[in-house]
């Protein structure tokens, strides 16, 4: 989350300023994957109707990310369509441009659903990524954009078929009541399912 309130702290000491402290850990690992709670765009236009907090980044902090050595980033959360499905798909193109590998949205259900892969010293890591928060209309559907809902039978057949092609399977949700310390039984039951599948 690089769009709340931070616009001033960032003129001040630069767009590198918020991984300054974790850059030196971050580079020690062989992949880094994160959740990207905010598009990226400059189309500030269609405001997502009824939330309370819209976020938006600006294109340049992508590069920030990359230097950051982020590889791998989930879009599959509550406002990555705060600015409507042009705001998504300008993010996707960013994310693709400075080489980092998005999932959990796309343009239809299918490139929402679709696995982000990355190779590692001879073998393949899918990353998968799905939403299941307020707005459900985020949610793309076969023909229009959004993100991958958290469906039961979704996760299932897409955990299986990544695990027959890639050496590990990781699976990234973004759920749960703000501020509860605890999932809920159906969260557990979701992640069992991943888990079952071959995650």
């Amino acid at each position: 989350m690089l769009a709340h309130g931070l616009k001033s702290t960032f003129a001040e000491k630069g767009l590198d300023y918020p991984f300054v402290h974790v850059r030196p850990l971050l580079s020690k690992a062989d992949v880094v994957f994160g959740n990207l709670e905010n598009p990226i765009s400059t189309r500030a236009v269609a405001r997502y109707p009824g939330k309370e907090y819209h976020f938006l980044m600006d294109p340049p902090h992508t590069a920030a990310l990359k230097r950051a050595g982020f590889r791998v980033m989930s879009l599959a959360n509550n406002h990555i369509l705060d600015f409507g499905t042009e705001a998504l798909m300008d993010t996707i193109g960013h994310l693709e441009k400075e080489g980092i590998v998005p999932c959990g949205a796309g343009g239809t259900l299918a490139e929402a659903r679709r696995p982000a892969v990355v190779a590692i010293k001879g073998r393949t890591i899918a990353f998968l990524a799905y939403a299941r928060t307020f707005p459900l209309s985020f949610s793309a559907t076969p023909e229009t954009p959004g993100t991958a809902f958290a469906d039961e039978a979704f996760i299932i057949e897409d955990v299986a078929r990544a695990k027959r092609e890639h050496t590990w399977v990781i699976v990234s949700f973004h759920w749960g009541e703000e501020y509860h310390r605890s999932p809920s039984p159906a969260h557990r039951r979701l992640a069992r399912a991943a888990v079952d599948a071959g995650a």
